[in-house]
């Protein structure tokens, strides 16, 4: 969970200084800052083409305001693995119903998992941001890549009761996302 430190803006990660070992420390040294004290952060430099990014960002509306009908079709509560739709105010933060709904989706595993499969590379950084060695977590990797979409429903500010409902509270991701 980040920390109650204020920040500013959110934190850019600059993957591109990850090629140089002169400015990888710079790098760790912001990824800590962002997991640690902020808790999210906007990532560039990170090789996925502009028209993915924008193509995604244009049909994620048209998944989202899919009829209820459509979308419980997919329900992640029918799913034996954990994927799939789920509803505003389905989970809970903080004893609170969470104002997001979202799809999770996945690749899928092979029947057999080969011990020759190659390790990616996903947790190196934050594991030496965190001064832990490369290979710390590689025994809770998989070959399984997860896409998790959320869209937050706008906020319903009520100045008469001064509440303020918001996505999601305060939390910390510990499923190995």
């Amino acid at each position: 969970m980040g920390s109650t430190h204020a920040f500013t803006e959110i934190p850019l990660i600059d993957l591109s200084l990850a090629k140089d070992p002169l400015t990888r420390p710079v790098l760790f040294e912001q990824l800590r800052y962002a997991l640690i004290s902020v808790g999210f952060l906007y990532i560039s430099n990170h090789g996925v083409p502009e028209k993915v990014i924008n193509d995604l960002v244009n049909v994620l509306p048209e998944l989202f305001d899919l009829p209820e009908s459509a979308k419980e079709e997919i329900a992640l509560r029918n799913s034996p693995h954990f994927l799939g739709y789920s509803s505003v105010g389905s989970e809970t933060t903080g004893g609170k119903a969470d104002k997001r709904e979202q799809a999770e989706f996945a690749t899928e595993l092979l029947a057999v998992e080969s011990k020759d499969a190659p390790l990616y590379e996903r947790l190196r950084g934050p594991n030496q941001a965190l001064s832990l060695p490369q290979e710390t977590f590689f025994h809770f990797l998989s070959d399984q890549h997860r896409l998790k979409l959320v869209h937050y429903p706008g906020a319903s500010n009520s100045p008469s009761s001064g509440t303020i409902t918001q996505g999601v509270g305060p939390h910390k991701d510990s499923s190995g996302w």
